[in-house]
């Protein structure tokens, strides 16, 4: 009877052995199989990560070149107006210290515009009052000789300038300076800010 009990216990002590043994491999290939998920999961970890990271610098970069757009458009906008405020300024500032003047270089453009504009035919020259009476002796000079035919009269249509009006045909020649300078606006603009817009 001893002896079963020994064999009893031998075979015992060999399934104990053996269970141990199974257990064991059971538990390394759960740890391999763990280690595997667990190193797959944080590497789809650091995927998305790395990806998220990229997206939200790509977006990042998107809103910082449109603000940035943005801000550079609205800043050359800004300047274009201030330069046009400038320019719009000077023109109308030589327009007025010409025609406010009524010095010998008023009254010299006065004779450009004549031996430009005013034609042979007989009429009269619509002029300011101010100009008629401050008239100079070379400018009423250069009337008799050049434009013999024209006879200067006051008009309250002018105010510095002249209005070539003829007898014979229906045609004026405008030369008041507002309307010289708005005729000749775009032509100015166009030649002040190919200087100053570069």
């Amino acid at each position: 009877m001893q002896n079963q009990v020994g064999g009893l216990s031998v075979i015992l002590g060999q399934i104990e052995k053996e269970s141990k043994a199974v257990i064991a491999e059971i538990e390394s290939k759960a740890k391999e199989e763990s280690d595997k998920i667990i190193s797959a999961a944080k590497a789809e970890a650091e995927k998305i990560t790395a990806e998220a990271k990229a997206a939200a610098d790509k977006a990042y970069g998107a809103a910082l070149e449109r603000d940035k757009n943005a801000m550079e458009h609205s800043l050359t906008q800004n300047l274009l107006r201030e330069k046009q405020k400038l320019l719009d300024g000077v023109i109308s500032g030589a327009v007025e210290e010409l025609g406010g003047s009524r010095d010998k270089r008023y009254f010299d453009f006065l004779k450009s515009l004549l031996g430009r504009y005013a034609g042979e035919n007989s009429g009269k020259i619509l002029m300011s009052e101010k100009d008629i009476k401050e008239m100079p002796a070379d400018f009423k000079e250069y009337l008799k000789e050049s434009c013999p035919n024209l006879r200067p009269e006051a008009s309250d249509k002018v105010e510095a300038g002249f209005i070539a009006v003829y007898d014979d045909i229906d045609i004026e020649e405008n030369c008041t300076l507002s309307e010289l300078a708005e005729s000749a606006m775009d032509g100015i603009k166009e030649k002040v800010q190919s200087v100053m817009f570069k």
